[in-house]
């Protein structure tokens, strides 16, 4: 299982970034972030394996 991070400040994107990797047994999307700060609070306390921004 890959554990995913999105990142982007637009909510529509990452909605549809979310729905993508749902449609794939082997991704989880593990956490989501709006902006720079939030992406560092969100690698800082979630195990990712990929940061898509």
């Amino acid at each position: 299982m890959i554990k995913i991070g999105i990142v982007d400040d637009h909510a529509i994107v990452r909605s549809g970034l979310r729905q993508f990797f749902s449609e794939h047994v082997d991704l989880r999307v593990a956490g989501e972030a709006a902006s720079g700060r939030e992406a560092i609070d969100l690698v800082r306390s979630t195990e990712l394996d990929v940061l898509v921004m």
